[in-house]
């Protein structure tokens, strides 16, 4: 048994860490974890700037959030809540101010508190409904459906375009069930890697960077929602060649390449 001092609070507590972890119950682990992460928040805090605490979500706006919501959670493992209606904010005209349908992605031992993301439809914001922003013939919520008429063919081929670089990563531990379910369901998407060693189709004369890259070999999956937004599902993260290989068998994801058009 180890003691270490841990901040809780403005006080200072000592805390009794067994040299095996595997005899502690659930209660006192997860109270050993709170410490933990306590003296961690106290260490960067110590540093100067602001601590940062977790991710809590990502938010789009789009023309359409429900849409965007049920296909999150049919098809990429979210789950919908009641569709928050902005009804407490009612305008001049009887229209409400705009919607916000959100997705929950539960909680887990990497993520605990899970994650949100809102989709938000808002058409009394500038550039307004049937509006434009100054110089183009674009208005926000139509952006999204422009970029889907314009990827219309290209995902489908496995072309990577610039809008992709926009999207949300969500991980997960094997992309298989994922890939079947996509398959099935006739969804296109497109997979990328930048691992490229031994074992891989594209090894050794198709890697344009670090011909043996074996440890940076997370492996990522991107389909399309509802309109023109991008999601990455990614398996493999620091797991190096050997872990990206396992957790994606089901797709050959292409190796990046920066320098090529697609």
């Amino acid at each position: 048994m180890r003691r270490f001092l841990v901040v809780l609070a403005g006080c200072t507590a000592a805390v009794d860490v067994p040299r095996d972890l595997s005899k502690l119950d659930d209660a006192a682990l997860a109270a050993l974890a709170a410490a933990a992460r306590a003296e961690q928040a106290r260490r960067r805090g110590a540093a100067g700037g602001p601590v940062f605490a977790y991710a809590h979500k990502q938010t789009f706006a789009t023309s359409d959030p429900a849409g965007a919501a049920v296909f999150l959670r049919d098809h990429v493992g979210g789950t919908t809540n009641v569709p928050m209606t902005n009804t407490s904010h009612t305008c001049a005209d009887g229209s409400l101010s705009g919607y916000t349908h959100v997705v929950d992605f539960p909680g887990t031992p990497d993520q605990p508190r899970g994650f949100t993301v809102h989709f938000v439809y808002n058409p009394h914001k500038p550039p307004f409904a049937g509006g434009v922003v100054p110089g183009t013939d674009v208005d926000a919520y139509t952006l999204g459906e422009r970029v889907e008429a314009f990827r219309r063919g290209r995902f489908d081929a496995g072309v990577f375009d610039q809008f992709v670089d926009t999207h949300l990563g969500v991980a997960y531990e094997s992309l298989d069930p994922i890939v079947d379910h996509w398959r099935a369901h006739d969804i296109p998407f497109i997979c990328r890697t930048w691992c490229c060693g031994p074992g891989m189709p594209q090894w050794p004369d198709q890697c344009p960077y670090n011909r043996t890259n074996t440890e940076y070999c997370e492996q990522g999956c991107y389909v399309q929602l509802p309109h023109g937004i991008i999601v990455e599902a990614l398996c493999g993260l620091g797991g190096g060649l050997a872990g990206a290989r396992a957790c994606l068998t089901k797709a050959q994801p292409e190796v990046f390449n920066l320098c090529a058009p697609s």
